[in-house]
């Protein structure tokens, strides 16, 4: 058995559960197929901020300096 979802598809369900949320007077769920509608569509922008804080965040550039150079800083300088 082979089940085929299109976006067309998605749209055409989406459309359905939304003429569905308006005859019941269900906003929430209106608003909430029109938004995933949106986003199957492509016209909504999800914005993730993503922070990566490592090792090195909290050196100064002489630690810094000291860690790439390792011993040989001490040796030489």
């Amino acid at each position: 058995m082979s089940i085929s979802i299109t976006l067309e598809g998605q749209i055409a369900k989406l459309e359905d559960l939304l003429n569905q949320a308006k005859q019941l007077k269900q906003i929430s769920a209106g608003v909430s197929a029109i938004d995933k509608q949106n986003e199957l569509m492509g016209l909504k922008i999800s914005r993730v901020e993503s922070k990566r804080v490592d090792d090195f965040a909290h050196m100064s550039d002489e630690e810094l300096e000291r860690y790439v150079n390792g011993d040989r800083m001490r040796t030489h300088g």
